[in-house]
């Protein structure tokens, strides 16, 4: 305060400009003194040696770059040649980081938290049995685990997250091996289409047949029985021939209904003598009528 006394008083009056300049320079010279360490002097001081100056007492001494130092107020921790973190917080790269955000060496955004060693959100974290855990990109924390969206089942309180290998079908998990199929799990075997065959059926052309009525790649209606892989709703000749509709089986051929006499099947051309009634003489076959 002198010093700018002194200097105001020479400026109002006639001093040398050589008094004038020199009390100028020596104002300079105090500021920058305060910014810095002072100097060491040969007598026992009450400083903290640092670089090539000491700091007051319960300051901090930083050394930085060689004998350049900086004196940290008690409390704050050095972190520059000219920063100060404050208490609460810790010099990361260059420059103060609150100790809610420090993660390792990395400061974490605004709003995001340091855990298991990776900043993440609010989102993200995950409180497992193992503790806080960070769920990768695009995951969600389901039931205490990190889960994909493919294996979330369910929403809200009773969403569960399927193991991997399975599949979220009607909020349920359906086992390995099995899939969703008409909103129940359903066995790879028993997929029809969309929907899931009962037990007993198997799907056959995109349709639930019972085991009765499946026939190779054919399913056969009601009353209709599987020959040689052809569904037969005529008559079954010597357990293999199914006669087609309009003949029936006569002396284990099929006969056309036109020309069956009795037991006995006209041929080609023939029809039964209707006078001699149902024989099974074939010399009651007589010749069509021209």
């Amino acid at each position: 305060m002198e010093l700018f006394d002194e200097l105001s008083v020479a400026v109002a009056s006639p001093v040398a400009r050589r008094r004038v300049l020199g009390l100028i320079a020596a104002s300079v010279a105090g500021a920058a003194t305060a910014l810095r360490p002072r100097l060491a002097s040969a007598d026992a001081c009450e400083c903290i040696p640092c670089g090539d100056g000491c700091c007051p007492p319960a300051n901090t001494c930083c050394v930085l770059n060689g004998n350049v130092g900086i004196c940290c107020p008690p409390g704050r921790g050095c972190c520059t040649t000219t920063l100060c973190c404050q208490p609460g917080s810790v010099c990361i790269d260059g420059a103060c980081c609150d100790l809610t955000q420090a993660c390792g060496t990395v400061c974490c955004p605004s709003g995001q938290s340091c855990v298991g060693g990776v900043c993440c959100t609010p989102a993200n974290t995950c409180s497992t049995s193992c503790g806080l855990v960070c769920c990768s990109s695009g995951q969600s924390c389901v039931g205490g685990t990190c889960c994909s969206p493919s294996q979330t089942c369910g929403t809200g309180a009773v969403a569960v997250c399927c193991p991997s290998g399975q599949t979220c079908c009607g909020g349920v998990c359906c086992p390995s091996g099995s899939t969703c199929a008409g909103g129940v799990c359903c066995a790879a075997g028993n997929v029809c289409g969309t929907v899931c065959c009962p037990s007993g059926h198997s799907c056959v052309g995109s349709v639930c047949c019972p085991a009765s009525q499946t026939c190779g790649a054919l399913c056969c209606g009601p009353g209709q029985q599987c020959v040689n892989g052809i569904c037969c709703s005529g008559s079954l000749c010597a357990g293999i021939v199914c006669c087609p509709d309009g003949m029936s089986c006569v002396g284990d051929i099929c006969c056309p209904s036109g020309q069956i006499c009795g037991e006995f099947c006209c041929p080609p051309g023939f029809r039964c003598n209707p006078s001699q009634g149902n024989s099974s003489n074939s010399n009651h076959c007589i010749r069509n009528s021209g």
